[in-house]
């Protein structure tokens, strides 16, 4: 029992000391790129663009719409380098929310210019507090993601999907819903709760 506890911590220490390096990898690149290091860029582009494509596909839902984001989520990623802040959030967390944001400013950009949306001057830009779903999403599977939003409240599971995947604001929620704002942000953030739970195994 002694030795298989040994064995099982073993590799929980080999597996944070990986994550530990890759945060470390990822964090020098975005310093080089911030310096406007075209080598970095391209670096760290065949080290996350896999990820954040996954990323910006769960908001846009389509591929080819999907590959333009992520080009202008890099160009993005140039121009803001500087202010990444590794005491604030991990690396690929940061480009997470870089990637959502674009990805959610093109999907109402195309609902604009379709008529199903007036234009929006209050898109929510994060700034490096990233939200709980940023988080989760970018350390694991999607379809393990999508089984437990399946999982939880149906309400909660359609706001979620809303705000996270469609989005939409928690303005414009309470709107759509007919409900306080104060009761949109509370179901919202009881279903990330769960959702956290759900994702972590708990």
């Amino acid at each position: 029992m002694i030795a298989l506890q040994s064995r099982m911590t073993s590799r929980h220490d080999k597996s944070a000391d990986i994550r530990d390096a890759g945060r470390i990898v990822l964090a020098d690149l975005l310093m080089r790129v911030a310096q406007h290091d075209d080598q970095a860029l391209q670096r760290l582009y065949a080290l996350t663009s896999g990820k954040l494509n996954g990323v910006i596909i769960a908001v846009v839902r389509h591929a080819a719409l999907a590959e333009e984001v992520l080009q202008d989520t890099y160009m993005n990623v140039w121009k803001q380098a500087s202010s990444y802040d590794p005491l604030k959030s991990a690396p690929m967390t940061w480009l997470a929310v870089i990637a959502r944001n674009r990805a959610i400013d093109r999907l109402r950009s195309e609902r604009s210019r379709s008529g199903l949306l007036d234009p929006l001057d209050d898109i929510e830009v994060d700034d490096g507090s990233t939200p709980v779903l940023d988080q989760i999403i970018t350390g694991q599977d999607h379809d393990k993601l999508h089984g437990c939003l399946g999982s939880i409240e149906h309400d909660q599971q359609r706001m979620i999907r809303a705000a996270f995947f469609d989005g939409f604001t928690y303005d414009e929620l309470a709107t759509r819903e007919g409900l306080p704002l104060s009761t949109v942000k509370s179901r919202i953030r009881r279903g990330l709760m769960k959702l956290r739970a759900c994702m972590d195994g708990t």
